[in-house]
């Protein structure tokens, strides 16, 4: 990292003279605090410096959502999977808003893949809060006029329905594709960030499994696919707050770092542009 001095004397009667200090990251800097691939990082480190990096909050807002989800999916202290009904506020304001937030700023500094996975997961957790909210009736929509005596009876019902499980599940299984093609994208970037993609995956493979089994009536299975889903939603989030410490570390100037592991050279030539 380059620091450049440059001197400003007030003039006045042997006042104190102040330095004023540009702070240059180097490719390798910019792409572990950034999670961003190097190339090109040094026409980024302009608006970087002025604007601070908004990564952190992407992945704080992201486990607002993900962590008491996945309690909620391990079934600790008696909650089940209609539990999640309670993070509806921060499924909206928090991850939702702070993800898109999020989004937008890695999108002003140049940031494509951070900003692309900003966007998309704000727009999961929201559209996963949707699926959840009461008022909109989605599974109640799926119950016979017999069954739909009640809001409540007709939630029940369509919630137990082959074709309202069978939707959800493809929706999870969308999911845990797209998060192949983030995993791919994520090996330049590092081990942390790279990981968590990886047991994303793993994550919502078996929640669609989980949703295909309840359409089946395999309801046993299906408690144990959740239960394992909400595993490794934990072990996201570990990796999670491993990110989130390590940049918040970097921004406030701690005296040690906590490595990410940089894959961004793994496979370079040492020819290659950084």
């Amino acid at each position: 990292m380059a620091e450049t001095k440059h001197a400003e004397d007030s003039g006045h009667n042997g006042t104190a003279t102040r330095q004023l200090t540009t702070v240059t990251l180097t490719p390798e800097q910019f792409e572990t605090l950034y999670l961003q691939p190097r190339s090109g990082a040094g026409k980024r480190n302009l608006l970087v410096n002025k604007l601070g990096n908004p990564t952190p909050l992407g992945i704080a807002a992201f486990l607002v959502a993900l962590f008491p989800l996945s309690l909620d999916l391990l079934q600790l202290r008696g909650t089940t999977t209609g539990s999640s009904i309670t993070l509806l506020g921060g499924l909206y304001g928090v991850a939702g808003i702070g993800l898109y937030l999020a989004c937008i700023m890695e999108w002003i500094i140049g940031n494509t893949f951070p900003s692309v996975v900003f966007g998309l997961f704000g727009g999961f957790w929201i559209s996963y809060a949707i699926l959840l909210q009461p008022s909109f009736g989605i599974a109640a929509s799926f119950a016979t006029a017999d069954e739909a005596t009640s809001s409540a009876t007709a939630a029940a019902a369509g919630s137990a329905t082959s074709a309202y499980n069978d939707g959800v599940g493809f929706y999870f299984l969308i999911w845990g594709i797209l998060c192949v093609v983030l995993f791919l994208a994520s090996l330049r970037t590092n081990v942390a960030f790279a990981a968590i993609f990886f047991f994303l995956i793993i994550a919502f493979e078996l929640l669609a499994a989980a949703y295909f089994d309840i359409g089946k009536g395999e309801v046993s299975k299906a408690h144990d696919e959740l239960k394992a889903a909400g595993a490794f939603g934990l072990v996201v989030t570990i990796l999670g707050v491993w990110i989130d410490v390590s940049l918040l570390f970097a921004a406030v100037g701690c005296p040690f770092s906590i490595s990410l592991i940089d894959l961004s050279g793994v496979g370079r030539s040492n020819d290659s542009p950084a």
